[in-house]
């Protein structure tokens, strides 16, 4: 009877031995999944701060250059070859920029000489109004070239004459502003306004609409494209992902960078996190198959005690019996 019950004892204790052992390993790796997907998201929303930061630096040290234009181009109303100095020493010092000046009702005087007729476009007209103006993207039509305008009303007695204004080349800029962020190759940034058309791209971010790109390359996505809308209305940040035509999943995090409507979607492929994950997995079936052994071998040192003290009571019983 004894050794029938110790039997179904071990039997029991190895079977609840087990289950604890594989519980062990699925809450490791569900919870270091879970760790894994934070710390991603966190990875992106720093990359967006990132993206934003430079993006009003850049923003910044454009303006600054047009302020040399507003300082000095009254001094040289009506000297033609002096403003084209001026302008093309402006232009140089932006690196990826054409500079220009408009006075009230005339043509654009250019850094590189040309004149231009920019009197109905909507950002002169903004500027001439007073407003400081950020638009793009703006395909200029002379080149084709994908340019961000800067505008900012010139002054004289207080009273606006014209504007200076700088078509800010993004294709050139692009690669050098983003770039410094030393993002992984396998990160996709964008900067896009308010109706998914992309200003600024890096790697496959080079797209022409956010939206058109998130539809072409999901096929699964835990945020519907009418939810996301209305949170980049709301000028809200969030994060989601979805699963590519390779099966694939990708990690996205979006955020508003304060500029006119403009956002920032980070992307990344979830290949790395899949990678830590079997890892992660590997690690807990290592540490189940200890745990189980190291379990077992306790469990059997404390069967041999227990058959010990068994023995040792037998033998004083019969002792006793004997006696």
């Amino acid at each position: 009877m004894w050794g029938k019950l110790h039997r179904e004892l071990i039997v029991i204790t190895i079977i609840s031995v087990l289950i604890l052992a594989v519980s062990f390993a699925f809450n490791f790796s569900a919870s270091q999944k879970d760790i894994l997907e934070r710390q991603t998201y966190d990875y992106l929303l720093d990359a967006a701060h990132h993206t934003k930061v430079i993006l009003h630096t850049e923003i910044q040290r454009q303006n600054e250059l047009l302020d040399i234009m507003l300082r000095n181009a009254p001094r040289y109303e009506g000297q033609k070859d002096n403003l084209i100095n001026l302008l093309s020493t402006v232009s140089n010092t932006g690196h990826f920029s054409t500079v220009g000046l408009t006075y009230r009702g005339q043509k654009t005087l250019m850094s590189n000489g040309e004149e231009i007729d920019i009197l109905d476009q909507d950002y002169y007209k903004r500027a001439l109004e007073g407003e400081e103006v950020v638009e793009g993207p703006v395909v200029l039509p002379s080149s084709g070239r994908k340019v961000v305008i800067l505008a900012k009303p010139l002054y004289k007695d207080e009273e606006v004459i014209g504007v200076v204004h700088e078509a800010y080349d993004l294709d050139n800029a692009t690669k050098t502003l983003l770039a410094v962020l030393n993002m992984q190759q396998d990160r996709i940034t964008m900067i896009a306004d308010e109706k998914g058309d992309v200003i600024m791209g890096i790697g496959n971010g080079k797209q022409g609409n956010f939206f058109k790109f998130l539809e072409q390359e999901a096929i699964g996505c835990s945020m519907t494209e009418q939810d996301l809308e209305k949170a980049i209305a709301n000028k809200e940040s969030g994060a989601f992902y979805y699963t590519d035509i390779f099966g694939e999943t990708q990690y996205v995090v979006f955020a508003p960078v304060e500029v006119n409507d403009w956002y920032t979607f980070q992307i990344v492929s979830g290949t790395n996190l899949l990678a830590d994950q079997q890892m992660l997995n590997k690690i807990a079936r290592d540490t189940m198959g200890k745990y189980f052994l190291l379990i077992c071998l306790c469990f059997l040192v404390i069967i041999y005690i227990w058959r010990q003290i068994e023995k040792d009571r037998l033998k004083q019983i019969n002792a006793e019996i004997e006696g």
